[in-house]
């Protein structure tokens, strides 16, 4: 295997065997960093939240156990990487031995307990890296590179911590976060976006919760089956509907193609394939508004030119539905508006092509 990026934090609590650490990390590995991070108090157990992906509220046992003072951060190069079964915190996972052993290790060294953290596999390396640093994986390993020695830049707030630079900077950290798609209106993403047109930008994740801890964003109404939430980014904030796998939003294995299928655009965020963008497009027309906007027309024009009519657009769709065996279903989100006229007799004869396609093909 390839050599890979890894990092471990020594958290304040542990600094004091930092050295036998750093000494045991240099026989093991290539130390490629060595930096001093150091979260303001004020938002320490927000970033805490942030970072793991569990809600650790101020003064909980896990600030007090692995401290809020300044911490380490280690990166290291594993040439020789090697993936076994362990049993980790998430029940048995495969993971690169080669640090997790070693984290098991400083565990011990420093009273047992979880005063030091490391990165198991290259999802979390990505993750724990940018919101560490602010830098992606790949460009933290071009600055390496670059410079003779090892890396000591000090970090003082996470990124989006009180707010994000701007959608750029939101973009790059949540490409190496979680998995998503922007799913419509690209075009509004890095200019004043236009909320009396097409309201909030609209993404699709896995888990509403993990996107909404990488963007930092606080949900606008108290009830959980509403998706809006604000994020603040430069002078102001911007709404953001977080859809996610299960919410009926589209149904499940729409969603999870989508995801599945994501491309990344030049302009740096990740959008769905051009086919399932259409219907997506055409579904969200057709089902969740009362009426086709302009806009909307000149794309369909493109992906639809045999179109020649509202109607012939929603036999595409009907189509596409159950070629797939995709269903319509009421959203969770009960503000979305869902349009029964299309979904009532047409969905008992798309129930009927699904039945009929699981039987054959399942």
């Amino acid at each position: 295997m390839k050599p890979e990026l890894h990092l471990f934090i020594i958290w304040s609590n542990a600094r004091s065997k930092q050295e036998r650490i750093l000494e045991d990390m240099r026989i093991r590995f290539k130390i490629l960093g060595i930096h001093n991070v150091a979260w303001d108090k004020s938002n320490f157990s927000s970033n805490l939240t942030r970072f793991y992906g569990t809600n650790l509220p101020p003064h909980s046992n896990k600030e007090k156990h692995c401290g809020n003072d300044p911490f380490t951060l280690v990166t290291v190069l594993d040439e020789h990487p090697l993936y076994r079964t362990r049993m980790t915190s998430k029940g048995p996972k495969v993971v690169n031995v080669n640090l997790f052993d070693s984290k098991e290790l400083y565990r011990y060294w420093t009273g047992g307990g979880h005063m030091i953290h490391g990165t198991n596999d290259d999802t979390e390396v990505r993750h724990d890296l940018v919101l560490l640093t602010g830098y992606s994986k790949k460009d933290y390993l071009k600055k390496a590179e670059t410079t003779d020695g090892i890396l000591k830049e000090a970090f003082s707030a996470m990124p989006g911590e009180k707010k994000w630079k701007d959608m750029h900077q939101l973009l790059y950290v949540l490409n190496e976060t979680i998995e998503y798609v922007v799913l419509r209106n690209f075009d509004g993403l890095f200019s004043d976006y236009d909320k009396s047109i097409h309201g909030d930008v609209d993404i699709l994740t896995q888990n509403r919760y993990l996107a909404k801890l990488a963007l930092n964003a606080q949900p606008v109404h108290s009830s959980c089956r509403r998706v809006q939430h604000i994020v603040k980014i430069g002078g102001g904030g911007t709404y953001f509907d977080i859809r996610y796998v299960g919410d009926n939003y589209y149904c499940a294995e729409w969603e999870n193609s989508i995801l599945k299928n994501r491309q990344l655009a030049v302009a740096g965020y990740f959008k769905p394939e051009d086919e399932e963008f259409a219907y997506a497009l055409l579904y969200h027309a057709l089902v969740q508004k009362k009426k086709i906007s302009d806009d909307y027309r000149i794309i369909f024009s493109k992906f639809f030119p045999c179109a020649k009519s509202d109607k012939d657009l929603k036999e595409f769709l009907l189509a596409y539905l159950s070629a797939h065996a995709y269903t319509m279903n009421e959203p969770y989100d009960y503000t979305v508006y869902f349009n029964k006229e299309i979904t009532g007799k047409d969905m008992s004869f798309i129930k009927l092509l699904n039945k009929a396609y699981h039987k054959v093909f399942n």
